[in-house]
Parts: structure tokens; sequence; C-alpha cells
């Protein structure tokens, strides 16, 4: 941030700014793929989860006043859901050009429980 600011101060007549600066650092791929592929793919799931269920309440299908069955409900669509989060975990992982993909959806089933 400090080289940005740099040439923000310094009275250069090329002006250097916006996309110009950060191109290379946009388009560079990340440090840790694996991580991010298991982050996005647990994230993948919980909104999902979240999603669905307030679909199904919407809909009628799952009401407040029943609380066991709404939380029995998330409990299935969480272990259901974890089928679309090794997925996409796996396929954002070979789009880092990453090799180990099983890995990528094991330690998505493991990493965050």
């Amino acid at each position: 941030i400090g080289q940005y600011k740099e040439t923000e101060n310094s009275e250069d007549p090329t002006d250097d700014t916006g996309w110009k600066l950060v191109h290379g650092d946009v388009f560079r791929p990340p440090s840790n793929p694996m991580m991010l592929a298991v982050s996005l793919g647990t994230g993948v799931q919980t909104l999902t989860v979240v999603l669905v269920t307030m679909i199904f309440a919407v809909l009628g299908f799952l009401s407040p006043a029943n609380r066991g069955g709404l939380m029995t409900a998330m409990v299935v669509l969480l272990v259901l859901m974890g089928i679309f989060a090794g997925y996409f975990s796996a396929r954002s992982y070979k789009m880092f050009k990453g090799k180990q993909w099983k890995k990528a959806t094991l330690m998505t089933a493991f990493l965050y429980p």
C-alpha cells in the first residue's frame, strides 16, 4: 500500500494510477490455493444450507413452531450439502492448477466442522 501512496505524492508526469498499479496483483495466483478452495467450499455449503432452509420455511414445509423439525432439517441439509462443498472445493482448486484435488475435498470435509 505504501508503494501506491508514494505514487500519489510524487509529481510524476506519467501518472500511473488506478488499474495500472494493481493489475499485477489482481491476476496473481493465491499463495495458498488449497486453503482458499477449502474455505470457498465450506462457504458454498453454509450458503446453500441457509438458502434451502429459508426457502422451505417460506413455502411452509418447515414451521418455526416445530423447532426440532427445523433443526433436524438443517442438520440433514448440512450433511447433504457437503457433496456440493466437496465438488466446489475440488473444482476451484483445479482452477488454480492444483494437483491434489482429493486432499482438498477431504480437507473441506474435516477442516471446518
